[in-house]
């Protein structure tokens, strides 16, 4: 298989521990912050969903989670998206569409530099859904 020299010349990241940026989420790496936190008020009530017995049914067995702020800031105008199209569109690929921007603007290029040419992006996701 013939080898391929590729360059990753920007990066874009929005992780648990408040990380919006490579810079952050290198101070939090080092410091060695975890990003888990119980379960911030406006998620959910976790007095009505969680219980730590893990026997009871109907109830969630933890309170706490790898939660990103401010996933609900989406600026739909910037994106040119419909402001009804984008309640509907997923936190998660809204998130996507601004880490994606953002680790282009991180590279230093510009998007109509980058239409038909010889780009990619790639993004390290987890779901379990």
């Amino acid at each position: 298989m013939k080898k391929t020299e590729i360059a990753i010349i920007g990066i874009g990241c929005h992780t648990p521990g408040q990380v919006h940026g490579p810079d952050q989420y290198w101070e939090v790496l080092k410091s060695g912050i975890n990003g888990v936190t119980e379960v911030p008020k406006d998620r959910w009530d976790t007095q009505e969903y969680y219980d730590p017995n893990p026997n009871k049914s109907g109830k969630i067995k933890n309170n706490k989670g790898g939660f990103i702020e401010g996933i609900d800031l989406f600026d739909n105008e910037f994106f040119k998206v419909f402001p009804k199209e984008a309640e509907r569109i997923d936190p998660q690929q809204r998130l996507l569409l601004q880490t994606t921007f953002e680790s282009m603007e991180d590279a230093g290029d510009k998007l109509e530099l980058l239409k038909n040419s010889n780009t990619s992006v790639f993004m390290s996701t987890f779901t379990n859904d």
